[in-house]
Protein backbone atom coordinates (compact mmCIF):
# COMPACT_ATOMS: atom_id res chain seq x y z
CA UNK A 1 0.00 0.00 0.00
CA UNK A 2 2.83 2.40 0.95
CA UNK A 3 4.66 1.70 -2.33
CA UNK A 4 1.47 2.36 -4.24
CA UNK A 5 0.98 5.74 -2.50
CA UNK A 6 4.62 6.72 -3.12
CA UNK A 7 4.35 5.79 -6.81
CA UNK A 8 1.09 7.72 -7.17
CA UNK A 9 2.63 10.78 -5.48
CA UNK A 10 5.76 10.58 -7.67
CA UNK A 11 3.61 10.34 -10.83
CA UNK A 12 1.61 13.40 -9.81
CA UNK A 13 4.76 15.42 -9.01
CA UNK A 14 6.29 14.53 -12.39
CA UNK A 15 3.03 15.37 -14.16
CA UNK A 16 2.96 18.84 -12.58
CA UNK A 17 6.60 19.51 -13.56
CA UNK A 18 6.06 18.35 -17.16
CA UNK A 19 3.00 20.56 -17.65
CA UNK A 20 4.38 23.59 -15.79
CA UNK A 21 8.04 24.33 -16.58
CA UNK A 22 8.28 27.01 -13.82
CA UNK A 23 7.24 24.54 -11.15
CA UNK A 24 10.12 23.03 -9.16
CA UNK A 25 10.05 19.60 -7.56
CA UNK A 26 9.56 21.21 -4.15
CA UNK A 27 6.64 23.32 -5.44
CA UNK A 28 5.08 20.25 -7.04
CA UNK A 29 5.51 18.20 -3.85
CA UNK A 30 3.87 20.97 -1.79
CA UNK A 31 0.94 21.22 -4.21
CA UNK A 32 0.42 17.45 -4.12
CA UNK A 33 0.60 17.51 -0.31
CA UNK A 34 -2.08 20.22 -0.19
CA UNK A 35 -4.18 18.23 -2.64
CA UNK A 36 -3.90 15.10 -0.48
CA UNK A 37 -4.87 17.14 2.60
CA UNK A 38 -7.98 18.31 0.78
CA UNK A 39 -8.88 14.75 -0.21
CA UNK A 40 -8.26 13.55 3.34
CA UNK A 41 -10.59 16.24 4.73
CA UNK A 42 -13.30 15.27 2.25
CA UNK A 43 -12.86 11.59 3.15
CA UNK A 44 -13.19 12.44 6.84
CA UNK A 45 -16.47 14.24 6.12
CA UNK A 46 -17.77 11.26 4.14
CA UNK A 47 -16.85 8.90 6.98
CA UNK A 48 -18.58 11.19 9.49
CA UNK A 49 -21.72 11.22 7.34
CA UNK A 50 -21.67 7.41 7.09
CA UNK A 51 -21.23 7.13 10.88
CA UNK A 52 -24.21 9.44 11.39
CA UNK A 53 -26.32 7.34 9.00
CA UNK A 54 -25.31 4.12 10.78
CA UNK A 55 -26.20 5.70 14.15
CA UNK A 56 -29.56 6.69 12.67
CA UNK A 57 -30.16 3.12 11.46
CA UNK A 58 -29.30 1.78 14.92
CA UNK A 59 -31.61 4.28 16.67
CA UNK A 60 -34.53 3.44 14.39
CA UNK A 61 -33.98 -0.32 14.72
CA UNK A 62 -33.79 0.05 18.52
CA UNK A 63 -37.05 2.00 18.52
CA UNK A 64 -38.74 -0.62 16.30
CA UNK A 65 -37.58 -3.42 18.61
CA UNK A 66 -38.90 -1.51 21.65
CA UNK A 67 -42.28 -1.04 19.94
CA UNK A 68 -42.45 -4.75 19.11
CA UNK A 69 -41.43 -5.72 22.68
CA UNK A 70 -44.07 -3.43 24.20
CA UNK A 71 -46.79 -4.89 21.97
CA UNK A 72 -47.52 -1.58 20.22
CA UNK A 73 -49.66 -3.42 17.66
CA UNK A 74 -52.68 -5.36 18.85
CA UNK A 75 -52.55 -7.65 15.81
CA UNK A 76 -48.92 -8.12 14.77
CA UNK A 77 -46.70 -9.25 17.63
CA UNK A 78 -43.48 -9.48 15.63
CA UNK A 79 -42.55 -8.64 12.07
CA UNK A 80 -39.32 -9.86 10.50
CA UNK A 81 -37.92 -8.85 7.14
CA UNK A 82 -35.07 -10.66 5.41
CA UNK A 83 -33.96 -8.40 2.59
CA UNK A 84 -31.03 -10.31 1.11
CA UNK A 85 -31.80 -13.39 -0.98
CA UNK A 86 -28.35 -14.74 -0.04
CA UNK A 87 -29.39 -15.00 3.65
CA UNK A 88 -30.75 -18.51 3.16
CA UNK A 89 -30.34 -19.62 6.78
CA UNK A 90 -32.00 -16.51 8.27
CA UNK A 91 -34.78 -16.53 5.69
CA UNK A 92 -35.53 -20.25 5.98
CA UNK A 93 -35.64 -20.05 9.80
CA UNK A 94 -38.05 -17.11 9.62
CA UNK A 95 -40.31 -18.99 7.19
CA UNK A 96 -40.18 -22.15 9.30
CA UNK A 97 -41.39 -20.32 12.42
CA UNK A 98 -43.65 -17.46 11.24
CA UNK A 99 -47.45 -17.24 11.47
CA UNK A 100 -47.89 -15.63 8.06
CA UNK A 101 -45.56 -14.57 5.25
CA UNK A 102 -45.64 -12.04 2.42
CA UNK A 103 -43.53 -11.30 -0.64
CA UNK A 104 -42.97 -7.79 -2.04
CA UNK A 105 -39.86 -8.01 -4.20
CA UNK A 106 -41.07 -7.28 -7.73
CA UNK A 107 -42.17 -9.60 -10.51
CA UNK A 108 -38.68 -10.04 -11.99
CA UNK A 109 -37.04 -10.79 -8.61
CA UNK A 110 -39.53 -13.39 -7.39
CA UNK A 111 -37.54 -16.32 -8.82
CA UNK A 112 -34.48 -15.38 -6.75
CA UNK A 113 -36.26 -15.86 -3.39
CA UNK A 114 -37.80 -19.22 -4.32
CA UNK A 115 -34.84 -21.31 -2.96
CA UNK A 116 -35.19 -19.59 0.42
CA UNK A 117 -38.94 -20.26 0.53
CA UNK A 118 -38.39 -23.92 -0.37
CA UNK A 119 -35.72 -24.28 2.35
CA UNK A 120 -38.05 -22.68 4.89
CA UNK A 121 -41.00 -24.89 3.94
CA UNK A 122 -38.89 -28.04 4.29
CA UNK A 123 -37.79 -26.99 7.79
CA UNK A 124 -41.38 -26.13 8.71
CA UNK A 125 -42.71 -29.48 7.53
CA UNK A 126 -39.89 -31.40 9.25
CA UNK A 127 -40.87 -29.73 12.54
CA UNK A 128 -44.55 -30.47 12.05
CA UNK A 129 -45.41 -26.81 11.64
CA UNK A 130 -48.84 -25.34 11.01
CA UNK A 131 -50.07 -24.49 7.48
CA UNK A 132 -48.46 -21.34 6.04
CA UNK A 133 -50.23 -18.64 4.06
CA UNK A 134 -48.04 -16.55 1.75
CA UNK A 135 -49.56 -13.22 0.70
CA UNK A 136 -48.14 -12.37 -2.73
CA UNK A 137 -47.81 -8.59 -2.94
CA UNK A 138 -46.60 -8.37 -6.52
CA UNK A 139 -48.00 -6.52 -9.55
CA UNK A 140 -48.14 -9.77 -11.49
CA UNK A 141 -51.08 -11.37 -13.25
CA UNK A 142 -51.73 -14.93 -11.98
CA UNK A 143 -49.04 -14.41 -9.34
CA UNK A 144 -50.24 -17.42 -7.32
CA UNK A 145 -49.95 -19.80 -10.28
CA UNK A 146 -46.54 -18.43 -11.29
CA UNK A 147 -45.12 -18.72 -7.75
CA UNK A 148 -46.64 -22.19 -7.35
CA UNK A 149 -44.89 -23.34 -10.54
CA UNK A 150 -41.55 -21.92 -9.39
CA UNK A 151 -41.82 -23.58 -5.96
CA UNK A 152 -43.01 -26.99 -7.16
CA UNK A 153 -40.19 -27.11 -9.71
CA UNK A 154 -37.82 -27.45 -6.72
CA UNK A 155 -39.96 -29.85 -4.66
CA UNK A 156 -40.25 -33.63 -4.86
CA UNK A 157 -43.52 -35.31 -5.83
CA UNK A 158 -44.24 -36.13 -2.16
CA UNK A 159 -43.40 -32.57 -1.09
CA UNK A 160 -45.79 -31.21 -3.73
CA UNK A 161 -48.63 -33.15 -2.05
CA UNK A 162 -47.73 -31.65 1.33
CA UNK A 163 -47.52 -28.23 -0.34
CA UNK A 164 -51.08 -28.54 -1.67
CA UNK A 165 -52.34 -29.39 1.82
CA UNK A 166 -50.35 -26.91 3.89
CA UNK A 167 -49.47 -23.83 1.82
CA UNK A 168 -51.89 -21.09 0.81
CA UNK A 169 -50.73 -18.83 -2.01
CA UNK A 170 -52.83 -15.71 -1.48
CA UNK A 171 -52.98 -13.11 -4.22
CA UNK A 172 -53.23 -9.46 -3.16
CA UNK A 173 -54.37 -6.38 -5.02
CA UNK A 174 -51.77 -3.69 -4.31
CA UNK A 175 -53.48 -0.31 -4.49
CA UNK A 176 -51.16 1.98 -2.49
CA UNK A 177 -48.86 4.10 -4.66
CA UNK A 178 -45.21 4.28 -3.57
CA UNK A 179 -42.89 6.43 -5.71
CA UNK A 180 -39.10 6.26 -5.92
CA UNK A 181 -37.89 7.83 -2.68
CA UNK A 182 -36.09 11.15 -3.23
CA UNK A 183 -33.60 12.71 -0.80
CA UNK A 184 -36.28 15.25 0.06
CA UNK A 185 -38.71 12.46 0.99
CA UNK A 186 -36.08 10.69 3.11
CA UNK A 187 -35.41 13.99 4.94
CA UNK A 188 -32.13 12.71 6.37
CA UNK A 189 -33.57 9.31 7.36
CA UNK A 190 -32.49 6.60 4.88
CA UNK A 191 -35.17 4.16 6.10
CA UNK A 192 -38.02 6.66 5.72
CA UNK A 193 -40.58 5.70 3.06
CA UNK A 194 -43.26 8.12 1.86
CA UNK A 195 -46.51 6.66 0.52
CA UNK A 196 -50.00 7.89 -0.17
CA UNK A 197 -52.62 7.71 2.58
CA UNK A 198 -54.60 4.86 0.96
CA UNK A 199 -54.03 1.77 3.07
CA UNK A 200 -56.25 -1.23 2.24
CA UNK A 201 -55.08 -4.65 1.04
CA UNK A 202 -57.71 -6.81 -0.69
CA UNK A 203 -56.66 -10.48 -0.66
CA UNK A 204 -58.06 -13.74 -2.04
CA UNK A 205 -60.23 -15.09 0.78
CA UNK A 206 -60.62 -18.52 -0.84
CA UNK A 207 -56.85 -19.12 -1.08
CA UNK A 208 -56.16 -19.20 2.68
CA UNK A 209 -55.36 -22.48 4.39
CA UNK A 210 -57.16 -22.49 7.72
CA UNK A 211 -58.47 -19.34 9.37
CA UNK A 212 -58.14 -15.97 7.67
CA UNK A 213 -56.01 -13.75 9.98
CA UNK A 214 -57.71 -10.69 11.48
CA UNK A 215 -55.21 -8.06 10.38
CA UNK A 216 -56.04 -4.35 10.24
CA UNK A 217 -57.00 -3.13 6.71
CA UNK A 218 -56.69 -6.65 5.27
CA UNK A 219 -59.77 -7.11 3.07
CA UNK A 220 -60.50 -10.80 2.29
CA UNK A 221 -62.68 -10.95 -0.84
CA UNK A 222 -64.35 -13.62 -2.98
CA UNK A 223 -64.36 -14.07 -5.94
CA UNK A 224 -60.99 -12.35 -6.04
CA UNK A 225 -60.42 -12.29 -9.80
CA UNK A 226 -62.65 -9.19 -9.94
CA UNK A 227 -60.22 -7.26 -7.70
CA UNK A 228 -57.20 -8.45 -9.68
CA UNK A 229 -58.70 -7.33 -12.98
CA UNK A 230 -59.96 -4.05 -11.49
CA UNK A 231 -56.47 -3.24 -10.24
CA UNK A 232 -54.68 -4.24 -13.45
CA UNK A 233 -57.14 -3.06 -16.08
CA UNK A 234 -58.39 0.13 -14.38
CA UNK A 235 -55.78 1.37 -11.89
CA UNK A 236 -52.59 0.15 -13.59
CA UNK A 237 -53.86 0.83 -17.11
CA UNK A 238 -55.01 4.35 -16.22
CA UNK A 239 -51.78 5.11 -14.37
CA UNK A 240 -49.65 3.89 -17.29
CA UNK A 241 -51.73 5.82 -19.82
CA UNK A 242 -51.20 8.98 -17.78
CA UNK A 243 -47.43 8.31 -17.84
CA UNK A 244 -47.20 7.60 -21.59
CA UNK A 245 -49.26 10.67 -22.54
CA UNK A 246 -47.09 12.72 -20.16
CA UNK A 247 -44.04 11.43 -22.06
CA UNK A 248 -45.44 12.81 -25.32
CA UNK A 249 -45.98 16.21 -23.69
CA UNK A 250 -42.48 16.22 -22.16
CA UNK A 251 -43.82 16.24 -18.58
CA UNK A 252 -41.87 14.78 -15.67
CA UNK A 253 -44.52 14.01 -13.07
CA UNK A 254 -47.80 12.07 -13.07
CA UNK A 255 -49.66 14.93 -11.37
CA UNK A 256 -48.53 17.30 -14.14
CA UNK A 257 -49.81 14.94 -16.82
CA UNK A 258 -53.23 14.28 -15.25
CA UNK A 259 -53.70 18.04 -14.74
CA UNK A 260 -53.74 18.51 -18.53
CA UNK A 261 -57.48 18.51 -19.46
CA UNK A 262 -56.98 16.50 -22.66
CA UNK A 263 -54.95 13.85 -20.84
CA UNK A 264 -57.52 13.59 -18.06
CA UNK A 265 -60.35 13.09 -20.59
CA UNK A 266 -58.44 10.29 -22.37
CA UNK A 267 -57.42 8.57 -19.11
CA UNK A 268 -60.88 8.85 -17.55
CA UNK A 269 -62.62 7.44 -20.63
CA UNK A 270 -60.07 4.63 -20.98
CA UNK A 271 -60.73 3.65 -17.37
CA UNK A 272 -64.49 3.83 -17.96
CA UNK A 273 -64.20 1.56 -21.01
CA UNK A 274 -62.33 -0.99 -18.92
CA UNK A 275 -64.71 -0.49 -15.99
CA UNK A 276 -67.74 -1.17 -18.18
CA UNK A 277 -66.15 -4.38 -19.49
CA UNK A 278 -65.32 -5.55 -15.95
CA UNK A 279 -68.84 -4.69 -14.75
CA UNK A 280 -70.32 -6.83 -17.53
CA UNK A 281 -67.95 -9.78 -17.00
CA UNK A 282 -68.35 -10.05 -13.21
CA UNK A 283 -71.90 -8.71 -12.81
CA UNK A 284 -70.69 -5.92 -10.53
CA UNK A 285 -72.57 -2.62 -10.23
CA UNK A 286 -71.03 -0.01 -12.53
CA UNK A 287 -71.77 2.76 -10.03
CA UNK A 288 -69.23 1.42 -7.54
CA UNK A 289 -66.61 1.09 -10.27
CA UNK A 290 -67.23 4.70 -11.37
CA UNK A 291 -66.68 5.91 -7.79
CA UNK A 292 -63.44 3.90 -7.71
CA UNK A 293 -62.29 5.60 -10.95
CA UNK A 294 -63.12 9.04 -9.54
CA UNK A 295 -61.05 8.25 -6.44
CA UNK A 296 -58.11 7.04 -8.56
CA UNK A 297 -58.11 10.16 -10.73
CA UNK A 298 -57.98 12.28 -7.60
CA UNK A 299 -55.09 10.20 -6.22
CA UNK A 300 -53.16 10.64 -9.48
CA UNK A 301 -53.15 14.42 -8.80
CA UNK A 302 -51.17 13.97 -5.56
CA UNK A 303 -48.19 16.28 -6.16
CA UNK A 304 -46.61 15.37 -2.82
CA UNK A 305 -45.84 11.85 -4.15
CA UNK A 306 -43.70 13.29 -6.98
CA UNK A 307 -44.26 10.07 -8.91
CA UNK A 308 -42.62 10.31 -12.32
CA UNK A 309 -43.88 9.37 -15.78
CA UNK A 310 -40.54 7.60 -16.25
CA UNK A 311 -41.14 5.23 -13.31
CA UNK A 312 -44.85 4.58 -13.85
CA UNK A 313 -44.35 3.92 -17.57
CA UNK A 314 -41.23 1.80 -17.09
CA UNK A 315 -40.86 -1.62 -18.73
CA UNK A 316 -43.35 -0.91 -21.58
CA UNK A 317 -42.68 -4.31 -23.19
CA UNK A 318 -44.15 -6.11 -20.15
CA UNK A 319 -47.05 -3.66 -19.92
CA UNK A 320 -47.89 -4.29 -23.57
CA UNK A 321 -48.03 -8.08 -23.07
CA UNK A 322 -51.32 -9.77 -24.18
CA UNK A 323 -52.54 -10.34 -20.60
CA UNK A 324 -51.17 -7.13 -19.06
CA UNK A 325 -52.76 -3.71 -18.52
CA UNK A 326 -52.77 -2.12 -21.97
CA UNK A 327 -53.59 -5.02 -24.31
CA UNK A 328 -55.32 -7.19 -21.71
CA UNK A 329 -57.86 -4.45 -20.93
CA UNK A 330 -58.47 -3.94 -24.66
CA UNK A 331 -59.10 -7.67 -25.21
CA UNK A 332 -61.49 -7.84 -22.25
CA UNK A 333 -63.38 -4.80 -23.59
CA UNK A 334 -63.75 -6.40 -27.04
CA UNK A 335 -64.84 -9.67 -25.43
CA UNK A 336 -67.62 -7.80 -23.58
CA UNK A 337 -68.74 -5.77 -26.60
CA UNK A 338 -67.06 -2.51 -25.54
CA UNK A 339 -64.98 -0.55 -28.08
CA UNK A 340 -61.60 0.27 -26.43
CA UNK A 341 -61.05 3.53 -28.35
CA UNK A 342 -59.42 5.46 -25.50
CA UNK A 343 -57.49 2.45 -24.21
CA UNK A 344 -56.03 2.15 -27.72
CA UNK A 345 -54.70 5.72 -27.46
CA UNK A 346 -52.84 4.78 -24.28
CA UNK A 347 -51.52 1.60 -25.90
CA UNK A 348 -50.27 3.59 -28.90
CA UNK A 349 -48.45 5.98 -26.54
CA UNK A 350 -46.93 2.93 -24.81
CA UNK A 351 -45.69 1.58 -28.15
CA UNK A 352 -44.09 4.99 -28.82
CA UNK A 353 -42.23 4.76 -25.49
CA UNK A 354 -41.15 1.20 -26.28
CA UNK A 355 -39.77 2.18 -29.70
CA UNK A 356 -37.93 5.21 -28.25
CA UNK A 357 -36.31 3.06 -25.59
Amino acid sequence: VVNSIVKNLNDRVNDLIVHNKRCSKLDAALLCALDYCGEYTKAEKRIKNLEEQIALYDARLKRMREEIASGASSNVKQALGVANAAQTEAASEAIANCDIMATAVGARILKFIVPNIVAGLRKRWARGGEPLNIIICENLNDANKILEGMLKAQLTEQECKIFDEKVGLVEASIGRMVPVQTDEMKDGEPLRVCVEKYGFLPVDKDAFKGEVPALKNLVPASPFDFYIKRKLFIHNMGHATTAYLGDILGLQYIYESIDVPEVRIIVQNAMLESGLAISKKYGVDLGGIQLHITDLLHRFTNAALKDTCQRVGGDPARKLAPADRMIGSSLLALEQGVTPAYIALGAAAAVRRYINE
